[in-house]
């Protein structure tokens, strides 16, 4: 049955998934915003605008932390509402769909249960303390050793944007 929904998706209409995908990008780069402008509020104590590196280090570990438990939601989501429009794609052609709908119906949960558990883990391996220092400098545009909420945003958002862009390539 999913060997029919990739078959339906590689030779039918694509645009169905391109408009999945729009909504996608802009739901997680709102998430995206909505947490990285608590967590400034948060570390930047005196309301100057700016942080240091290590008020930044203690941001994106935090940032890291609650995207452990963000990202597999949104990719449970985002798996679900796929399968359901090639599901949608195969019934409007007249196929079959009702093992298909019971396939989902078995995988979204054990998606659900077991994903956020693997993410975690493959999170947890990554240390991410010699990737800060690279970081803080490049946004540091005018290098006077502190970053304004402008310079992380700019460059944060620079990179989500790359990052997206790259993994809707392959």
């Amino acid at each position: 049955a999913l060997s029919d929904a990739e078959l339906a998706y590689q030779g039918g209409n694509t645009k169905p998934m391109g408009a999945l995908q729009k909504r996608i990008h802009k739901a997680e780069k709102k998430a995206q915003r909505d947490t990285l402008e608590e967590l400034w509020t948060f570390y930047d104590k005196n309301n100057d605008d700016k942080i240091n590196y290590d008020e930044f280090e203690f941001l994106l570990r935090d940032w890291f932390d609650a995207h452990y438990y963000h990202m597999p939601t949104l990719i449970t989501r985002n798996w679900v509402q796929t399968m359901k429009i090639l599901i949608n794609k195969l019934k409007s052609q007249g196929k079959p769909v009702s093992k298909t709908l019971q396939f989902l119906e078995k995988k979204e949960d054990i998606v659900s249960q077991r994903l956020p558990m693997h993410i975690h883990r493959l999170f947890q391996k990554y240390d991410n303390s010699r990737c800060f220092r690279k970081i803080f400098k490049v946004a540091d545009q005018n290098g006077d050793g502190m970053l304004s909420k402008e310079e992380f945003m700019t460059a944060f958002f620079e990179q989500f944007e790359s990052t997206l862009q790259t993994s809707t390539m392959m």
